[in-house]
């Protein structure tokens, strides 16, 4: 097996071999990204919480700790207490998550904190969803609007070559009649271009009438 094909992992939820471009699992269809933060999540929560090591099942979640408050975990001065701590703890080359320092405090039990986890990865993950689903709507949208804007270019186009030809047309016509060639002939076609001219200048009246509307 090549290495171009050769299986690099292994699907979190039913471990069948993905290649590393996969975004969905060929067998259960999952969506490869969130089943392995979730079974990251699980890894991390399954070791038991020991005071003084790092508590990192939040590090990926962003404002983990308002997502606490308004769950109604903790407070907002418990909040603010906990990130004044977490800034005095921090160093350059570590900083603890606001989850570890809740830990620490009393303040919130790891059981807490996973179920709040999770509740806002779903979350994350919904809004994900939300948000992809706009913009596919919205693209839509463009895409129609740029077929609409195609079209009106191309009859605009129209216009302009009809009306472009027309004029050249009574050009040749009216030098045909002044030379005293096929007189007659010039001036029939001038007043049947005179009526297409009528009916276009109709055409655009209506247009413009309906788009007022």
């Amino acid at each position: 097996m090549s290495s171009e094909t050769k299986p690099l992992f292994v699907c979190p939820q039913c471990e069948t071999p993905v290649k590393l471009l996969d975004t969905r699992c060929p067998s259960c269809g999952v969506n490869l990204a969130l089943a392995a933060a979730q079974a990251e999540r699980r890894l991390l929560a399954a070791e038991a919480f020991v005071p003084g090591s790092p508590y990192l099942a939040d590090m990926h979640l962003p404002r983990f700790g308002e997502f606490l408050v308004r769950r109604g975990v903790i407070t907002e001065s418990q909040l603010e207490a906990a990130l004044a701590r977490q800034k005095s703890l921090t160093t350059q080359s570590w900083r603890s998550t606001i989850g570890q320092i809740l830990l620490e405090m009393g303040m919130a039990t790891i059981e807490q904190l996973d179920e709040a986890g999770r509740e806002q990865q779903q979350y994350l993950h919904s809004a994900l969803q939300d948000s992809n689903r706009q913009l596919e709507q919205q693209t839509e949208r463009v895409r129609e609007l740029q077929k609409t804007i195609n079209r009106l270019i191309e009859y605009n186009q129209f216009r302009v070559k009809f009306l472009s030809g027309v004029s050249q047309e009574m050009q040749s016509l009216v030098a045909e009649a002044q030379a005293g060639q096929n007189k007659e002939r010039a001036l029939g076609r001038m007043n049947e271009l005179a009526g297409e001219l009528t009916r276009f200048a109709a055409s655009v009246k209506d247009d413009n009438e309906a788009k007022a509307e």
